[in-house]
């Protein structure tokens, strides 16, 4: 997907929810912060960097907060869901190159019943081009 981190930043509106941009380190020679407990989050290796990768972190507030255990010890659901509007936030969506034909179909389709207004913006990557000498 391809948006601008205003955009993304802009289109989050709960309030628990925090967005930020991933550092990549060298955890041969790097360590990771320890000051937040967001850093190992926030962080990946730096084979990674090229995806100039975002990340929306979502966290327990308090007992009240229904991602928090149950009192006869049941896990919160593995995922939040929040409201978002992807065709307020996105400029377009970018099939990896290495994708089977039957993938960037199935991504127009779910695209197509989601964000209609971002339909004729399913593109596959440059990188499917052939390379000019």
């Amino acid at each position: 997907m391809v948006t601008t981190f205003g955009k993304l930043k802009q289109s989050i509106t709960d309030a628990s929810t925090r967005l930020g941009a991933v550092r990549y380190l060298d955890y041969g020679s790097q360590l990771l912060p320890s000051d937040n407990w967001l850093q190992p989050i926030m962080h990946k290796r730096q084979n990674f960097e090229y995806e100039k990768e975002v990340r929306v972190v979502r966290w327990r507030q308090d007992e009240t907060d229904p991602l928090l255990a149950t009192p006869d010890g049941e896990l919160p659901p593995s995922g939040y869901e929040m409201e978002w509007d992807p065709e307020a936030a996105l400029d377009s969506v970018i099939v990896s190159a290495h994708a089977e034909e039957w993938f960037y179909e199935v991504v127009q389709k779910i695209v197509a019943q989601f964000a209609p207004a971002l339909s004729n913006l399913v593109i596959w990557s440059d990188m499917r081009a052939d390379p000019v000498y």
